[in-house]
């Protein structure tokens, strides 16, 4: 049944780095939804409930701190996982507080990003 499989919200501008997160989650048997727009991606974090949203930190338009707080304030339980190239320590804080679980650095390490995504979600693959 679909219902089983944990569903993760990819928002990130670079549709490469969607296509490789969704491919390598979708190998593990998750389902995937992706966008590239941050004005996209709040709107489908507020009509749909997923179990893992992964935001990049640095997109046009909304970035990725304001879309946290944004969807925070819709949502407060699904938990947020930032993969971002926003290496700072600062970004890194502001994540956090912004109610962030967690945010890895890009490039991307597909086997941490993997047992990040395990974690949280409770899906042990």
């Amino acid at each position: 049944m679909e219902d089983q499989a944990p569903h993760v919200l990819v928002v990130d501008d670079d549709a490469d780095t969607c296509q490789v997160i969704k491919a390598l989650l979708r190998s593990e048997g998750y389902q995937v939804t992706c966008t590239t727009s941050s004005v996209e991606g709040l709107a489908l974090a507020s009509k749909k409930c997923f179990d893992l949203i992964l935001l990049d930190n640095w997109m046009p338009g909304l970035g990725g701190i304001p879309l946290c707080k944004s969807i925070r304030l819709l949502d407060e339980q699904t938990p947020v996982l930032f993969v971002s190239a926003a290496a700072y320590e600062s970004d890194q804080k502001e994540a956090l507080t912004a109610g962030a679980q967690d945010y890895l650095i890009k490039p991307i390490d597909l086997d941490k990003l993997l047992s990040r995504v395990r974690a949280i979600t409770g899906n042990s693959g």
